[in-house]
């Protein structure tokens, strides 16, 4: 059954115009952003932090970690959509009475989102690619394509972002069944992420930073900061220390919150409504046209079960059966 829900929810977007304008947003997007730090746009004014090399290893994360961010607020409409839009259609109902487990229910639901995701993830990495390699380009700032690089920076600092955020957001959606709720979230996680990255500034704080900070990048500046330009150009990005401990640990909270989610998930649940209108208090009426009423009484209704009954009733059932019959 899980398959079924997977393909279904995957259909289900493929259909979607919203899908196809995310792709075109982040593609056209990628492809800007790329060829404008390789010179493409050589009578724009165009600075950049990016090592010489665009397309070193540390210059393709600073890329791609930008436009994840972007994608983090779409996984409200993404990933909690998924599993609002049963509520929102009212089909939760019908859809609840179909013989699948919860298990196959959330696991469907929310992975099919985090695939949503990672496909325009994928177009980013592609857009990222043909705008190193447009016509027009300074040959000076792109170095030799190298595919380990999109990959590792894709397994090691999106995907445990995109499964962290996707399954807290993912959990708001399906205890409140608000997609409103999602997004306030969001904006509460991003608000509580900018203070603790104040509180941490200090160089005195740098590992708990580099430890605590959910996108993992404050780990790899933490590595990278003293770096040459010729080691941003040539270095892999680290996997050593704070990052490793920082991906475990984000991982292991988004396993935890996704954990919660599924231990409190109820098919009989209600949604969650918010409002913010001010709520009229209730007044209470009581009706003042009682007088004409009487009192009323029953017979008594006697139940009889006796064999004589029993053939009667017999003989009457056999002959609306009968009927049924020769018509």
């Amino acid at each position: 059954m899980f398959s079924t829900i997977f393909k279904y929810e995957l259909n289900y977007w493929f259909k979607k115009p919203s899908f196809y304008i995310y792709l075109t947003i982040f593609f056209i997007a990628s492809i800007g952003i790329a060829s404008g730090i390789a010179g493409f746009f050589n009578n724009l004014d165009v600075t950049s932090s990016l090592p010489k090399l665009v397309n070193s290893p540390l210059g393709v994360y600073n890329i791609y970690n930008t436009l994840t961010v972007l994608i983090f607020f779409l996984f409200p409409s993404i990933i909690g959509v998924t599993i609002y839009k049963d509520f929102k259609s009212e089909m939760h109902e019908l859809l609840y009475s179909y013989p699948f487990t919860k298990a196959n229910y959330l696991f469907a639901k929310f992975f099919s989102g985090i695939a949503i995701v990672t496909s325009i993830v994928f177009i980013i990495g592609i857009g990222i690619i043909i705008g190193f390699n447009l016509p027009g380009i300074d040959p000076d700032l792109v170095g030799a394509f190298n595919f380990m690089t999109y990959l590792k920076t894709y397994l090691v600092y999106l995907l445990p972002n995109i499964l962290l955020y996707g399954a807290i957001v993912f959990a708001v959606v399906s205890y409140t069944r608000n997609i409103t709720a999602g997004f306030i979230a969001f904006i509460v996680l991003l608000i509580l992420q900018i203070i603790m990255a104040t509180l941490l500034t200090n160089p005195n704080y740098e590992s708990f930073s580099a430890l605590l900070n959910p996108t993992g990048a404050s780990a790899v500046n933490y590595y990278t900061k003293y770096w040459t330009v010729a080691e941003q150009n040539n270095l892999d990005l680290p996997f050593e220390g704070f990052i490793i401990y920082n991906r475990l640990l984000w991982l292991m909270v988004a396993t935890l919150v996704f954990g919660i989610s599924f231990r409190f998930f109820s098919f009989s649940q209600q949604p969650v409504f918010f409002s913010f209108k001010r709520k009229l208090k209730g007044k209470r009426s009581t009706k003042s046209n009682f007088g004409s009423l009487t009192k009323v009484e029953l017979s008594e209704v006697k139940l009889n079960f006796s064999f004589i009954h029993n053939l009667k009733t017999t003989w009457k059932l056999s002959n609306v059966n009968f009927k049924k019959i020769r018509l």
